[in-house]
């Protein structure tokens, strides 16, 4: 019986595994990842609110 594993699926666990071969050594702390990702939401918002006018406005 094949497997039947789709591509986004098998994408996903490579991601998962190069994720986690990047961050190994890591050395950052859970506050220092917090900052990291408060940041990048916000630049994120600042991007593509435009896309998003009902959420822009309240």
């Amino acid at each position: 019986m094949p497997l039947d594993l789709g591509v986004n699926y098998i994408q996903r666990m490579l991601d998962c595994l190069a994720y986690k071969q990047a961050i190994k050594n890591s050395q950052a702390t859970q506050e220092q990842v917090d900052q990291l990702v408060k940041e990048a939401k916000s630049g994120w918002w600042e991007r593509n609110k435009d896309r998003f006018p009902r959420l822009a406005d309240g």
